[in-house]
């Protein structure tokens, strides 16, 4: 289970099953999915319901204490505007990904950035993970800029994740010189 992370516009939680609407504003609308998962948006109300719950669920108990998935909720309006991950990228699950979903409304508001800057920052800081990375398919231009303005280095083009779907590694790391972390 992930904690409650604040920025100065978002708040960072749990998803809940009570926010299907939002969910389903975002993840059935094709613009936002062409370069999700199979890039098909969800058909139905009921199948995202369906989908939040087994999320929910595996987040909460099969992924390792700290890590897994936000709702990123506008602290103003309470309103749910996107998704926020760090989590272990299959197909090895070795390596911890952060990556964003944002409804089209959230577009150009700058909250990829808010959100992924304090991601990292709780990534890096409270779990001490030594590397974090982002996979962008190659045509997602806005991710790719979200990736760049985190401070994330752009290791070209894999087919390492997700079923060799080629995607641009970004990766930021932390190292150590004379006992002072970065």
């Amino acid at each position: 289970m992930c904690p409650t992370i604040h920025t100065e516009r978002l708040q960072l939680r749990e998803w809940r099953i009570e926010d299907v609407g939002a969910a389903y504003e975002m993840y059935g609308d094709p613009e936002v999915m062409r370069f999700l998962g199979s890039g098909l948006p969800t058909p139905t109300l009921e199948e995202q319901r369906n989908w939040l719950a087994q999320r929910i669920e595996y987040y909460r108990t099969q992924v390792p204490a700290g890590l897994g998935i936000w709702a990123i909720v506008e602290r103003d309006t309470d309103a749910v505007v996107g998704t926020m991950l760090l989590k272990p990228i299959p197909p090895a699950f070795d390596e911890i990904e952060i990556g964003w979903h944002l409804a089209r409304k959230a577009w150009g508001k700058g909250y990829a950035t808010e959100a992924g800057k304090a991601v990292l920052r709780y990534g890096l800081e409270e779990l001490k993970l030594e590397k974090i990375i982002a996979v962008v398919h190659p045509e997602n231009v806005r991710s790719a800029t979200v990736a760049r303005r985190l401070g994330m280095t752009s290791r070209g083009r894999t087919n390492r994740y997700y079923e060799g779907e080629e995607v641009d590694l970004f990766t930021l790391e932390q190292f150590s010189k004379n006992g002072v972390t970065y």
